[in-house]
C-alpha cells in the first residue's frame, strides 16, 4: 500500500531533478514494480507537464513511446498506480491533438474497464480521462464504438454497470449532432436480455439520450429497434409517466422514478448520481 501522503505531495527525490531529465530514467521506474516508485514518477511526470505548459521536456522521447510505458503501467493491480497512470493520461492528451487517436486506441480498452475499478478515485480519474479524449478526438463515433465494445459489451457485469453508469456525464451536447442509435440499440438489448438489476439504471442513460437528441430523432430511433424492446421501454415511459423534460427541469420536483433501486435523479443542469457512487 502506497502511504497516501505521496499521491498528493512528494518531498524531495525525483521531484528535484532537473527538467531535462533523461526520458529513460523516467520509463525504468515506471517499468519498475515497486509501488511507490511508480507514484512518485507519474506524480512528476504530471508535475513536468503542468510547468512545460503541457510538454514533456524530454528530448529523446516521443509522445507515442510514452503512451506505450502507460499502457503497461494500466495494469498495475495497486489502485493508487493506477489512479495517478490515469491522471497523467489526461493530462497528456490535449498536447496530443493531432495523433491523440492512434495514441489512445490502444489504452481505450483499459481505460474504459477503470469505469467499473472498486475504488471511487480510479473510476472518477477514467470518466475525467474518456470527457478530456472526448473533447479532443476527431471521431467521435469511433469513440462511441469503442465505449460499446469495450465497455457495454464487457463480459464483465461491473464494467458493464459502471459504462451505464457514466453515459449520463459521457455523452453531452457534443454528442447532440452524432448517430446514437448505435448506442441505444446496444442499451436497448440489455434492457430485454441483460440483468435485471441494471434494469432502470439503462432506462434512466436511454432517457438521457432522448433528452440529447431531442424526441423526434430517438422516436427514430426506437422505430429501428427490435419490437420487445422499444415496446418495454414505451410501457415503462407510461408507467413512470416521465416527460422530454424530466433532466432539464429546474423546477426542483422529482419523477416518482427517483429513488427506484437506490437511484437518484437530479434535476436542472446536474446529471444523473447513482448508488454505483462513481461520482460521490
Amino acid at each position: 500500500m502506497v502511504r497516501q501522503s505521496s499521491l498528493d505531495t512528494v518531498q524531495g527525490g525525483l521531484l528535484d531533478i532537473n527538467l531535462n531529465m533523461d526520458a529513460n530514467v523516467m520509463f525504468q521506474n515506471l517499468l519498475d514494480y515497486n509501488a511507490a516508485k511508480r507514484v512518485e514518477i507519474l506524480i512528476v511526470m504530471r508535475k513536468l507537464l503542468k510547468n512545460g505548459n503541457g510538454h514533456l521536456p524530454f528530448q529523446d522521447s516521443s509522445t507515442n513511446s510514452i503512451f506505450d510505458v502507460l499502457y503497461h503501467v494500466l495494469d498495475d493491480s495497486r489502485w493508487e498506480v493506477r489512479y495517478q497512470c490515469l491522471l497523467l493520461i489526461g493530462t497528456i492528451i490535449p498536447s496530443s491533438t493531432s495523433e491523440v487517436d492512434s495514441y489512445m486506441m490502444h489504452l481505450m480498452p483499459k481505460i474504459i474497464s477503470n469505469l467499473g475499478h472498486e475504488n471511487v478515485n480510479v473510476r472518477r480519474a477514467a470518466l475525467q480521462v474518456l470527457h478530456v479524449y472526448m473533447k479532443h478526438t476527431n471521431n467521435l463515433q469511433n469513440f462511441q464504438k469503442m465505449f460499446i465494445h469495450y465497455g457495454l459489451e464487457n463480459t464483465e457485469y461491473i464494467v458493464r454497470k459502471g459504462c451505464i453508469m457514466s453515459i449520463g456525464i459521457l455523452f453531452t451536447a457534443d454528442f447532440e449532432n452524432e448517430n446514437l442509435f448505435p448506442l441505444i440499440e446496444c442499451l436497448s438489448k440489455h434492457f430485454v436480455d441483460g440483468d435485471a438489476s441494471l434494469f432502470y439504471p439503462i432506462f434512466l442513460a436511454m432517457q438521457k439520450i432522448n433528452d440529447l437528441v431531442g424526441a423526434s430523432i430517438f422516436d427514430q430511433y426506437l422505430q429501428k429497434l427490435d419490437e420487445e424492446a422499444a415496446n418495454t421501454y414505451r410501457r415503462v415511459l407510461n408507467k413512470f409517466t416521465i416527460n422530454d423534460s424530466r433532466l432539464s427541469s429546474s423546477s426542483g420536483s422529482r419523477s416518482s422514478f427517483s429513488h427506484i433501486n437506490g437511484l437518484t435523479s437530479n434535476i436542472g443542469n446536474k446529471l444523473l448520481k447513482y448508488d454505483f457512487g462513481i461520482f460521490q
